[in-house]
């Protein structure tokens, strides 16, 4: 059997690379974690671009055994791709059949395509109103609530109207209230790890549009969804690795 390369991943903290821990917990890989802090500007730090060009995280490094080749890849869809398509053999994510692969396929990229780049483009909003001169915040304040409440809110809600329209209807068929639910099919994919992050935010760690008439209150299921995954001993043992995250 050909050994396992060893794998390098590049985490900052409070940023999507969380979700690369938890799917290696799930797939019970070996690996090691360098982390980096964010700056007073909550800016990645300059070391990881020494990594890749782009300074961003999570970058998976890849060493192979007895070869001097070593690769680093970026962006959380495609390292969540690599990992499943090299590193699964027993098809703990696979998805049964090709609608359901299809499926998996189409919310990894939604998740970073339509979801989170509504979101971060709050959180650029919400970091730049706080550098506007004093005299003015306010006004800067209540001009992105408003670019927040017309665009952002709304694209994001569309999002979570069609995930948790997805998860009633999986309620519906499950056994009992405790049930797991996941996004796609009737076990964990790429789908799950792949929205954790931004769904977790607005359903457990904060609500960040609640200026816009967001409300989790809406939500129940993808609030159900969202404690259930974090209730999976592999994504406790990624949170214990990242000392709370």
């Amino acid at each position: 059997m050909t050994p396992q390369p060893i794998l390098t991943l590049h985490w900052l903290d409070q940023s999507r690379a969380q979700r690369i821990v938890w799917l290696l917990e799930e797939l019970n890989l070996e690996y090691n974690i360098k982390t980096y802090k964010r700056d007073k500007d909550f800016r990645a730090p300059p070391a990881l671009e020494q990594i890749h060009p782009l300074g961003k995280s999570p970058v998976l490094e890849i060493e192979y055994l007895g070869s001097e080749k070593t690769r680093a890849i970026a962006e959380s869809g495609h390292i969540v791709q690599f990992l499943l398509r090299n590193f699964d053999k027993d098809g703990l994510l696979d998805p049964k059949n090709a609608e359901d692969f299809d499926l998996a396929e189409y919310h990894t990229h939604m998740a970073e395509g339509t979801l989170q780049a509504v979101l971060t483009f709050v959180l650029v909003l919400r970091n730049g109103q706080g550098k506007a001169p004093w005299a003015i915040r306010p006004i800067i304040r209540g001009y992105n609530d408003k670019i927040i409440e017309a665009y952002n809110a709304p694209e994001a809600m569309k999002v979570l109207d069609m995930l948790e329209s997805t998860l009633a209807e999986k309620a519906k068929l499950a056994t009992s209230s405790s049930q797991e639910l996941f996004i796609v099919g009737q076990k964990l994919s790429a789908a799950d790890i792949m929205l954790s992050f931004p769904v977790a935010e607005l359903c457990i760690f904060e609500d960040r549009l609640s200026t816009a008439g967001f409300d989790k209150a809406k939500y129940p299921y993808l609030v159900r969804w969202a404690h259930q995954i974090r209730e999976r001993p592999a994504y406790i043992r990624a949170f214990e690795k990242t000392s709370g995250y």
